[in-house]
């Protein structure tokens, strides 16, 4: 806890991006097939995430809990947003951009394996 009070969030982000930079560049070809792997073993779990984060926009819009009252700013993204909350639109826009056809590809080869 000490280790990450003392960097500052613009640091944090830094060294985050350089470490995914090192790792896309040493394996970059490889990472599909922990992609497909991922997809395999936790695609139950990432159903359930995008159901939660349904129903949690839900809970956002209609105003069932006095304290996710929709903001009145119509610039605010989780107003503007779709049928998932902000963070998931930006999970979900990291997977469009994989080569879908070749991860699913090896995530069957994975399930065979399984």
């Amino acid at each position: 806890i000490m280790l990450s009070a003392s960097f500052s969030k613009d640091q944090v982000k830094y060294n985050k991006e350089a470490i995914l930079e090192r790792v896309r560049a040493k394996y970059g070809d490889n990472l599909d097939y922990v992609r497909g792997l991922f997809i395999v073993t936790m695609s139950p779990f990432l159903i359930l995430y995008l159901l939660l984060s349904m129903i949690n926009q839900l809970v956002r819009r209609v105003g069932v809990n006095p304290c996710s009252r929709p903001s009145s700013n119509p610039q605010d993204p989780d107003q503007t947003a779709g049928i998932f909350t902000v963070r998931t639109r930006k999970h979900l826009a990291k997977i469009k951009r994989w080569d879908r056809a070749n991860v699913f590809t090896i995530a069957v080869y994975w399930g065979i394996g399984y």
